[in-house]
């Protein structure tokens, strides 16, 4: 027996909320982002009427996880350019210096 509209609905929206679970963990744990392959639901109709405060509570948890994580992902890259600068200001291990400063 299939699932009827109502339950095809719920189970994405469980779907959804479990993605959002799993992102937020990522965030808290600071680990890395493992994602399964998502792919968009094929459901018949509108979204129930009582089923819009879900939908609209979830979309609002998948709007703070998306901020925090191109939040995370700038910080990333600032720590990322000053490795860089540290890393190219520092001579290499098979530069000698020309001279020794011995007035100290």
């Amino acid at each position: 027996m299939g699932l009827t509209w109502a339950e095809a609905w719920e189970r994405e929206l469980d779907r959804l909320e479990l993605d959002v679970d799993t992102a937020e963990r990522m965030l808290r744990e600071g680990g890395p982002v493992v994602t399964p392959e998502w792919t968009p639901p094929q459901l018949e109709g509108a979204l129930p009427e009582e089923m819009i405060f879900r939908a609209q509570t979830i979309l609002q948890r998948q709007q703070v996880v998306l901020a925090a994580f191109t939040q995370s992902l700038a910080a990333t890259r600032e720590q990322h350019e000053l490795t860089r600068k540290i890393r190219d200001s520092v001579p290499a291990a098979n530069e000698r210096p020309v001279y020794v400063d011995v007035s100290v």
